[in-house]
């Protein structure tokens, strides 16, 4: 637990300033509540570290030194400013002994729970194996040749990687979810502290919310509980998407002019979910809607089709750059920058069959193939979605959020008609609207798992209560009843005690068990036997798992052998990667 904490507050002050320099270049000093610069920074920092990262790990394994060349030039750009280093030096004067103390309290109760001894499957199937290829070689050509699900690249676990040194053996493989259920923490202290001074904006009682329902959902819920455990990539969408939401809020609050086009604060959310995308496909609505909030901002101005087409190249130009090295990453591990979509698959020397990678991708995302077939009488689409909606608990609870989304819409629609909504706000709601329809959407298409798509269901009931939360506080009774009831909170320091006492509480007392063992790190990961074998020059460690999962077993370790795979250049070993044998035409 204490390199947990030692990790996470170094990695929380260099976000803080990387991203304080983005958020100048992108000029955010137009967002004028410091709180919110705050938050928007570490988010940003933490995301352009993790494409950072991804990038370094094209030409060099990501051993602890790559991962401080990965962040030491975005520090000294940053640094650099003098508005910069005006901004730290403001938020370091708010430092206090109360503040590192309820500092201190969050993230050790955050440590208590991520410490614990992961299980979850795919961690074992591909999650820390990756981890470990990142760790060792870097991006290695054809490396889903030897596992397809290491095609499923992630900067999530190239940010993980420099911490996950070989002789960690795998006990800080949950250090990134860790990290960001802190800033998650973080956000919800100030928002409460907003709310107990009376100076809370929609835009604070919807963090509140959505980062607690988020939150707690992660951590009391027993399989999103085992997730959030693991170094698995969901946890994070699912709290980006609420960053994402959050900062298209902040953004459209701010005196921003229309017309401006270049680097502006419009770009925040587009940034992010270019980050989100880079951690995970499933991200992709929070990529479409970031950048049509972007693109079609002043649509209501003169020149405003020549202003969005202006914006469009900038995005463009903005999404190219910012994404290669996911795109790159995808391109030399698996041969397809989307996979396991067979769209644009390049041919390549170790790309995958069109067939194997259709199979793949039916079986994760393709949920028609996951129950037998119906009868020839029925309706097949009907027929699959009740099949669906009886297979589990969360098909019920996705389908209860999607009719609270309707009604939702519908309530939020009868508040602008009715005027409790300023109409200056319409802008904001339209797009946060469209991205709860196109992320719910999405994941119903393609893969319909509360785990994929928390964020997308929660996000217009979340809306809708907080609209109704924050103009009942400033109704003359509610806002004597909240100032009464958080008056204790009033002070920073206080509201992060406070959500640390919060966080504590909602552990599991699982979470407690052995916390003495583990004072250090977390416990290692299951250990499995393997096998020596020998095939095409490579020396092989077969699992003899019953599910075929490594954990941490050393590199390269397989379920099985592939004879049609050899090494792409003997002479540097794993690190050229692999190729297919293809059998010459007839």
């Amino acid at each position: 637990m204490l390199y947990f904490i030692a990790v996470w507050t170094g990695l929380l002050a260099v976000c803080l300033t990387v991203g304080c320099g983005w958020l100048r270049w992108l000029h955010g000093d137009v967002i004028n509540r410091s709180g919110d610069r705050v938050m928007l920074s570490i988010w940003l920092g933490l995301v352009v570290l993790a494409i950072s990262s991804l990038a370094i790990a094209l030409f060099m394994p990501l051993s602890p030194l790559a991962g401080i060349a990965a962040i030491l030039p975005w520090l000294l750009l940053a640094l650099k400013s003098p508005a910069v280093r005006a901004e730290l030096s403001h938020w370091a004067s708010y430092v206090s002994y109360q503040l590192l103390l309820g500092y201190g309290l969050c993230a050790g109760a955050v440590a208590v729970f991520i410490s614990q001894r992961v299980t979850w499957l795919d961690t074992g199937q591909y999650h820390y194996g990756f981890i470990q290829w990142l760790g060792e070689y870097g991006i290695v050509p054809g490396l889903a040749l030897l596992n397809p699900q290491f095609g499923f690249v992630s900067a999530w676990f190239a940010l993980a990687a420099p911490f996950n040194a070989t002789a960690i053996d795998g006990r800080a493989s949950t250090v990134m979810n860790g990290f960001i259920l802190l800033v998650a923490v973080l956000q919800i202290a100030i928002a409460l502290s907003r709310i107990a001074l009376s100076r809370a904006l929609l835009r604070d009682w919807f963090s509140l919310l959505f980062l607690l329902a988020v939150c707690i959902l992660l951590v009391k819920t027993p399989l999103l509980a085992v997730i959030t455990v693991s170094p698995s990539p969901d946890s994070a969408i699912a709290l980006l998407t609420v960053a994402v939401a959050w900062s298209i809020l902040v953004v459209s609050a701010a005196e921003i002019d229309p017309a401006r086009v270049g680097m502006s604060a419009d770009l925040i959310p587009l940034v992010l979910s270019i980050g989100a995308v880079s951690i995970k496909l499933t991200a992709l609505p929070l990529l479409a809607i970031a950048t049509g909030f972007y693109v079609f901002r002043g649509i209501e101005e003169k020149n405003s089709l020549s202003n969005s087409l202006q914006r469009s190249a900038i995005a463009s130009s903005l999404l190219l750059l910012l994404l290669m090295p996911f795109l790159a990453s995808e391109v030399l591990v698996s041969g397809c920058p989307l996979y396991p979509s067979t769209a644009i698959c390049l041919d390549l020397p170790w790309t995958h069959s069109i067939a194997a990678t259709r199979a793949l991708a039916e079986n994760t995302y393709g949920w028609g193939q996951w129950f037998e077939q119906p009868p020839s009488s029925v309706n097949r689409p009907l027929w699959l979605l009740q099949q669906w909606f009886m297979s589990n608990q969360s098909s019920k609870l996705i389908t209860a959020l999607i009719l609270a989304s309707i009604g939702s819409i519908i309530h939020l629609l009868t508040s602008l008609r009715t005027k409790k909504l300023r109409i200056s706000r319409f802008y904001s709601l339209f797009w946060l609207a469209a991205l709860a329809i196109a992320g719910t959407t999405f994941m119903m298409l393609k893969a319909p798992l509360f785990r994929f798509g928390m964020g997308y269901v929660l996000l217009l009931p979340v809306l809708s209560v907080s609209v109704i939360f924050h103009y009942w506080t400033r109704r003359r009774s509610g806002h004597l009843v909240m100032r009464y009831l958080t008056m204790p909170l009033r002070k920073l320091e206080n509201s992060l005690l406070f959500a640390g006492v919060l966080w504590a509480i909602a552990l599991n007392a699982q979470s407690y068990v052995g916390v003495g063992d583990r004072l250090l790190l977390a416990p290692p990961l299951p250990t499995v036997e393997v096998k020596v074998q020998q095939s095409s020059q490579i020396t092989y460690l077969i699992s003899q798992d019953s599910r075929g999962q490594c954990w941490s077993a050393n590199l390269p370790c397989v379920s099985s052998v592939r004879p049609d795979v050899k090494l792409r250049n003997s002479t540097i070993g794993l690190k050229g990667g692999f190729i297919l044998v293809r059998e010459p035409e007839s």
